[in-house]
């Protein structure tokens, strides 16, 4: 992994002047492959580690891909938290921001 987004998420929780929580969602083995989908084990939400909260409720949803084979990898855990590919489809305040690095 790349230290770009752990710094970021380092400096977002150390800074007492931003009103903010960062937390981190990673594609685990625990995950179920439904042909090219992924789903959890349980059928509940797609959570962040740090929180119960699901994926799908943060304001905004940072994605890092190390290369451009990684594609795959961002649009099945879109799928997973249930915020749509396209920015076009995900509506403001409804969907997270969704940022790629």
């Amino acid at each position: 992994m790349c230290g770009g987004p752990m710094g970021l998420y380092d400096l977002v929780n150390r800074s007492p002047g931003i009103p903010a929580v960062a937390e981190r969602a990673l594609q685990y083995d625990s995950l179920v492959h439904d042909g090219n989908r992924l789903t959890t084990s349980d059928g509940e939400p797609y959570r962040s580690i740090e929180s119960p909260l699901p994926v799908s409720e943060a304001d905004v949803v940072g994605l890092s891909m190390v290369n451009s084979g990684d594609l795959h990898s961002a649009l099945r855990l879109l799928d997973l938290a249930g915020i749509p590919r396209r920015a076009v489809e995900r509506k403001s305040g409804v969907h997270p921001l969704v940022v790629r690095q």
